[in-house]
């Protein structure tokens, strides 16, 4: 925490201006958090269960030894160049092999059911939101928010028109997610209040149980952005970057 800031101001920098200094953004991050740096350490510790599997030896059991030889097959680059694009060719003869656009969906739909993944689209399921109760197949589709890249990058006048309406729109995405989380953090607090019953909770560092709360809340989004990547996030974010994302919705708890 960073005392050197009042937290009735500015609770985001005051929980998270430590984290902040002690987490510059590596060189090859656009932006850091403790997320990032989560998802960093458990790739490494990750890691270290493959290379250990890898190893070889007559102690492995047969997931280890297959997991073991996977992961060092896939770092066998000298291998891979050999084999070159065999592996894949048919399916590259089957994108080659198209004639009409009413060809593409039964080689899509083999492409999906060969390697997963999101090719063209993914599909996966989804809450209802119209009935709670019930989860329903969901077909996603990625990429831009607006039709292609010219709204973004060209300045005539049309497509300067087209970013600040796009803006308008994502402004409205964003109330949504801060009304949302504001009602998260308000369920929150009270299911602790409930579950805090009864119990003596004492000062910690001076902070009352409720104050150790409301930081807790505040330093789950603890990141460093460039302001490049807040550019980026302006225009394709529904989520408020993490100072406002914190600040905005605990001024609003009633």
């Amino acid at each position: 925490m960073d005392k050197s800031i009042d937290p009735c101001v500015d609770l985001y920098h005051y929980s998270c201006g430590e984290w902040q200094k002690k987490n510059p953004i590596p060189p090859d991050q656009t932006s850091w958090s403790v997320y990032g740096k989560l998802y960093q350490d458990n790739l490494n510790f990750l890691r270290g269960i493959l290379e250990q599997a890898a190893l070889g030896g007559n102690r492995r059991d047969a997931v280890t030894r297959k997991i073991g030889d996977f992961y060092a097959a896939c770092l066998d680059e000298a291998g891979a160049e050999e084999r070159g694009l065999s592996a894949v060719q048919p399916d590259l003869d089957g994108v080659a092999r198209l004639k009409s656009t009413k060809e593409m969906a039964p080689l899509v739909a083999r492409l999906q059911l060969m390697h997963g993944g999101s090719i063209l689209f993914a599909a996966g399921s989804t809450q209802d939101p119209d009935n709670s109760e019930q989860v329903i197949a969901e077909l996603d589709q990625g990429g831009l928010g607006l039709p292609d890249r010219d709204p973004y990058t060209n300045d005539d006048a049309k497509s300067k028109e087209t970013r600040q309406r796009y803006l308008q729109h994502i402004q409205l995405l964003t109330l949504g997610e801060d009304v949302a989380d504001l009602g998260g953090e308000i369920l929150a607090f009270m299911a602790w209040k409930d579950a805090s019953k009864g119990k003596n909770l004492q000062l910690v560092d001076g902070l009352t149980p409720e104050q150790r709360f409301l930081i807790g809340f505040a330093q789950w989004d603890c990141a460093n952005e460039r302001p490049e990547d807040l550019r980026v996030r302006a225009m394709t974010d529904p989520h408020s970057p993490a100072k406002y994302r914190i600040n905005g919705v605990l001024v609003n708890m009633p």
